[in-house]
This record gives C-alpha cells, structure tokens and sequence, in this order.
C-alpha cells in the first residue's frame, strides 16, 4: 500500500515541476504550486505512518552521521515560508553564537522534526510572529546538547488539547479528524522523535484571557 501511494503522488508532483517550468498565467501557477503542496502533504502523511509503524515495532533506527546543523535549520524555515507566503506572519530564526556549525547526529530525523512542529505553528497562526530558537545547553567532551524553542502567537489550547496534539501513543486506524479535533500525525511524530533521540518535548499555551 506504501508503494502504491507514493507512486503517483511523485508522479503528480513531477508533473507540477514540468508545469512551473513554463510560462503560466498567475492565476493557474498558484493553482499548480497548491497542488504540488498538497501532493507534498500526502506524502509526509504517508511517510509519517510509515514511521508510526517503525517506532511500535522496533524497527526504526537512528543515524549518526556529520552533517551542517545550520543548512538543516535553513531548509526547514525556507520550506516553512513557502507556505507563509500571503500570510501576515513574520518568521524569525535565531541561531546563537556557540551553537557548533557541524554536529553528529541524525540530520533527517532532526529535519522531521522542526518541519512537523513549524508546520504545526503555521497552520496554528493567522498573523503575528513565528520564531525558531537554537541554542548551546552544553558540551561534554564533544556530547552536544542543544535546544530548540520554537514561539508563535497563534491560537491557545487548554492542557487537554495540548496533551491530545502531542500524545505519546495514537491509535492511526481509529484517528478520525474533525473541526474540533486538533491533532494531527507531525505533532505526535515529532515529540516520539524527540524522545528517542534522547531529548524532551516540553509545550506550553498561555491560558484564554
């Protein structure tokens, strides 16, 4: 079933990338780029299960590899503006001084990471202000410890709601959507990550005034 779905969202999201290239009235290129993104979503939903199942059974292994901390923080938050794009919002990353430019670790898994959390601020926030904080917690003969503070002045959520977006387990065959349901894969995915890399997961919402 893996198979059989990646197949032609890869195919659709080609044949944008055919379509971009040409000369397109501005009206049929946003219709062309929404549908590269929605293309794209599917695909991380599908790439998220994938995950899900990996991480119940065992199965999911983390990389340690040499990688540039500061590309993959740059390609989260340009892949982020892309959707911003219209939107009243202004996003800000800050990288701090100390933070070391090249660090082992996984690179992918870290990227799963800040995307799915971002993409939770973006579809959270209407207008304001998102921003990405790296800093230096510590080094200890080379063991870096970093963290990440991500901000955004979108809506509040109470403790249940909170608890239900970045829940340790989810049931994916029972997991129905609706308007008053918050939760959605990324969040849950992202705080799973986060705990087997060794990290922690702390979210927080000002009360409703």
């Amino acid at each position: 079933l893996s198979y059989e779905i990646r197949t032609p969202l890869t195919g659709i999201i080609g044949m944008t990338d055919i379509l971009s290239r040409n000369k397109l009235p501005e009206e049929i290129r946003q219709i062309v780029g929404t549908l590269r993104k929605s293309s794209e979503d599917l695909l991380n939903i599908r790439d998220d299960i994938l995950d899900f199942s990996k991480i119940e059974t065992g199965n999911l292994v983390l990389k340690e590899i040499p990688f540039n901390l500061r590309d993959e923080i740059d390609f989260c938050t340009e892949k982020a503006r892309i959707f911003l794009a219209g939107k009243d919002i202004h996003f800000i990353t800050v990288v701090d001084e100390n933070v070391p430019v090249n660090i082992i670790s996984d690179p992918y898994r870290l990227r799963q990471i800040m995307t799915n959390l971002i993409n939770h601020s973006v579809s959270n926030t209407t207008k304001g202000k998102i921003s990405l904080n790296c800093s230096l917690l510590g080094n200890d003969n080379g063991h870096v410890k970093l963290a990440f503070e991500l901000r955004d002045t979108g809506k509040t959520f109470d403790s249940g709601i909170l608890k239900k977006i970045f829940s340790e387990v989810v049931n994916i065959e029972s997991k129905v959507l609706t308007s008053e349901d918050e939760s959605v894969f990324g969040p849950v995915m992202a705080a799973q990550l986060v705990r087997m890399m060794g990290g922690k997961l702390i979210v927080e919402s000002p009360a409703e005034p």
